[in-house]
C-alpha cells in the first residue's frame, strides 16, 4: 500500500493519458483481463530496451493489483539497452528472453526499433505461431500527436523516419 500511495502523489502530477474502458480491454486483452480478474496467475514478459527496463521497475504491477486486487502477477524484464527486435527477432535470443518463460502477456516496445517494422513483425508472428500470449506493443514516444489531453509537437522525427507511416505499419499488425 506504501508503493501505491507513492504512485499516486508522483502520477498526480503527470498529464493524464486516455483511459481504456473495460470494453475495449475485454476486445484487446481477453485472456490478461480474465486472469487478473479470476486471480489466475499472470506471467508477464517484458521485452526490449532500457525504456521496458524502467516499466519493469515502475509500479505499474502493484497498480494493476489494486484495480484487479485477485490478481496474481509475475513480472520477468528481459531487456538489452539499445535494442529492439532486430535484436530479439534471433532464434536462440528469442528462446532465452521470451520461450523459456512462457508468458501469457508479452509487452514489446522501447524506442531501440529504428523503424524496423519487418523484425517487429516477425517477432509478433513469432510470438504468435509459437506461444499463446497476447501482445501490447508500444511505439516510440516520438510524433506530432499524443495520448495526452490536448498535447501536440510532443517531438520531432528521426532523421529519416517517416513517423507516420511507421504508426500506420504499426497499427496493421
Amino acid at each position: 500500500e506504501h508503493v501505491g500511495r507513492w504512485s499516486d502523489s508522483l502520477y498526480a502530477s503527470v498529464p493524464r493519458a486516455q483511459r481504456i474502458n473495460d470494453s475495449e480491454k475485454v476486445t484487446y486483452l481477453p485472456e490478461t483481463i480474465t486472469k487478473l480478474k479470476k486471480g489466475s496467475r499472470l506471467r508477464v514478459v517484458l521485452l526490449g530496451d532500457s525504456i521496458l527496463n524502467d516499466i519493469g521497475n515502475s509500479p505499474f504491477d502493484v497498480l494493476l493489483e489494486r484495480e484487479y486486487p485477485n490478481a496474481r502477477m509475475e513480472v520477468i524484464t528481459e531487456v538489452d539497452g539499445s535494442k529492439g527486435c532486430w535484436h530479439f527477432k534471433d532464434a536462440e535470443r528469442f528462446r532465452q528472453s521470451v520461450t523459456r518463460h512462457d508468458p501469457d502477456l508479452l509487452i514489446l516496445g522501447g524506442l531501440s526499433e529504428n523503424g524496423d517494422v519487418d523484425s517487429i513483425r516477425e517477432v509478433v508472428e513469432r510470438v504468435q505461431s509459437s506461444l499463446k500470449a497476447e501482445i501490447v506493443l508500444f511505439s516510440p514516444a516520438l510524433g506530432k500527436e499524443s495520448m495526452y489531453s490536448g498535447a501536440k509537437d510532443v517531438g520531432s522525427e528521426p532523421d529519416g523516419w517517416d513517423l507516420d507511416g511507421y504508426r500506420s505499419a504499426l497499427a496493421d499488425l
